[in-house]
């Protein structure tokens, strides 16, 4: 049974690990992401995450165009909105207070919000459909998957997922990081990279909701996604930085706009 426990210790050396080994026992690679909720047939969103030296970009393809560039090496996230031409900055220490404080709020909050702060969540991986089953009452991952190419590759994958986990936490109604980290934990310890991961979540009482998430993985980068790496760095250096609360402000509102 897997516990949650990341200490930043552990954080920190698996940065130094993916650093010294990721890059540079493995070239660039790219992950184009589908999210679906079930039964809907269209994405929720859509996603190209490219893996290049010690950076990750991560893209929404979809409105509202936004960038993610975390800085594996200064344990950093820069976030772009192109449409508002800003950024602002997020630094890991400033995350794991983040996520630690969501943590303790959630210890008098729903039962989900509860689980999720410490989740318990047993494995059973079944090889010959290399399928990974993390699985709880509330809360069940359903993982199809492949081998990772490379320890290098399934590491800077684990520290990325990892991390942007942890950044998800940020979005106003989030619930705390500790299911997916043991997710990421589970696939590192196989070796294993996800191809498809079907999250269910049933509350007492009410409908299972389930969130399906496709993952295409891509071991050379192409001219266009050059020129998107090169354009997110523009944008970086050319637009304005404004504060977390600044940034976030129209998912803020929007959020108060639905709970009315």
């Amino acid at each position: 049974m897997l516990r949650l426990g990341c200490s930043l210790a552990l954080t920190l050396l698996l940065v130094v690990d993916s650093l010294v080994g990721g890059a540079a026992e493995l070239g660039d690679f790219r992950i184009d992401s589908r999210v679906y909720i079930e039964p809907r047939p269209e994405p929720l969103a859509r996603n190209t995450t490219i893996f290049s030296g010690d950076k990750v970009y991560d893209f929404a393809l979809e409105e509202p165009f936004e960038a993610a560039i975390f800085q594996t090496s200064s344990q950093l996230f820069v976030l772009i909105d192109e449409s508002r031409q800003m950024q602002t900055h997020l630094s890991g220490d400033e995350l794991l207070k983040f996520t630690a404080a969501l943590q303790v709020r959630a210890q008098g909050a729903s039962p989900l919000a509860r689980f999720a702060a410490q989740p318990e969540l047993p494995v059973t991986w079944d090889a010959s459909a290399q399928q990974l089953v993390l699985s709880s009452p509330l809360w069940t991952y359903t993982v199809q998957t492949q081998p990772a190419p490379s320890a290098a590759a399934g590491g800077r994958y684990r520290l990325f997922a990892d991390w942007y986990a942890r950044l998800n936490t940020t979005h106003p109604g989030a619930l705390p990081p500790g299911p997916r980290l043991l997710l990421n934990a589970a696939l590192l310890e196989r070796h294993l990279l996800p191809l498809e991961i079907r999250r269910s979540i049933t509350l007492s009482g009410q409908a299972t909701t389930v969130t399906r998430s496709q993952h295409d993985y891509h071991w050379q980068l192409t001219h266009d996604d050059r020129q998107r790496l090169q354009r997110a760095d523009q944008h970086q250096a050319r637009f304005e930085r404004v504060d977390l609360p600044t940034y976030l402000q129209p998912r803020i509102a929007a959020r108060r706009s639905s709970s009315r």
